[in-house]
């Protein structure tokens, strides 16, 4: 029997078993890293949360007062531009194709302030229907004003819708009569009226008929 054989190979099988083991260790401790990973981002994670709350009192506390009124002032206008924008999604009903949109400017506190915004609205005819189209302008001319202090866009949004309302009036005169005229005379209303003249009393009945709906369709908007 050969000595020096039978001892490498004990050591042999010695060192395989020692390697199984290390190897068996370091897959445990693996695991145990692998696990804990999660429990550690979630630590670092609400610490981060926790730290991003706590900065804005931070700076706060650290604002200069020229810094503090200009908060103050970016406060005020934050609240006047909602509430602008809301008066206008309001009155618009469902004449608004989305809700309102801003936008901001950072203040010294590290805070987001609303500075301006606009509300999308479809201000476009009723196509082949003046009534309706009336009936919308109305509504939109509502909402442009509704505001307290409406801009100058409000205010042009709503001339615009003037003007189109009286396009659509006028519509409705031309199916009544090709040919509107003015309102006629006292004379001519005293004196026998013939065809022509009756005709253009009827289209100026016409005409105050449309004013008349007109200012109510305004009014119940």
């Amino acid at each position: 029997m050969n000595v020096d054989s039978s001892y490498s190979s004990i050591f042999a099988l010695r060192a395989r078993y020692v390697k199984a083991q290390a190897e068996q260790a370091g897959g445990e401790r693996a695991s145990s890293a692998a696990e804990a990973a999660p429990v550690e981002e979630a630590d670092k994670l609400q610490q981060a949360v926790e730290k991003k709350q706590a900065a804005p009192a931070r700076r706060d506390a650290e604002l200069t007062e020229e810094e503090k009124q200009q908060v103050e002032k970016l406060q005020k206008r934050d609240r006047e531009v909602r509430a602008h924008e809301q008066a206008h999604l309001s009155a618009a009903g469902g004449y608004a194709r989305g809700g309102a949109s801003y936008t901001f400017e950072t203040g010294p506190d590290g805070r987001r302030y609303a500075t301006g915004g606009e509300v999308p609205i479809d201000t476009s005819e009723v196509p082949d229907d003046p009534q309706a189209t009336i009936r919308k302008m109305a509504i939109i001319r509502k909402a442009a004003l509704a505001p307290q202090n409406p801009s100058g866009a409000d205010r042009n949004i709503a001339a615009s819708a003037a003007m189109k309302s009286a396009q659509a009036m006028r519509e409705m005169l031309q199916d009544e009569s090709g040919n509107p005229t003015e309102e006629p005379s006292g004379g001519a209303q005293q004196s026998e009226l013939n065809d022509e003249q009756q005709n253009s009393t009827n289209i100026w009945q016409t005409r105050r008929a449309l004013v008349a709906y007109s200012q109510a369709a305004y009014a119940a908007a």
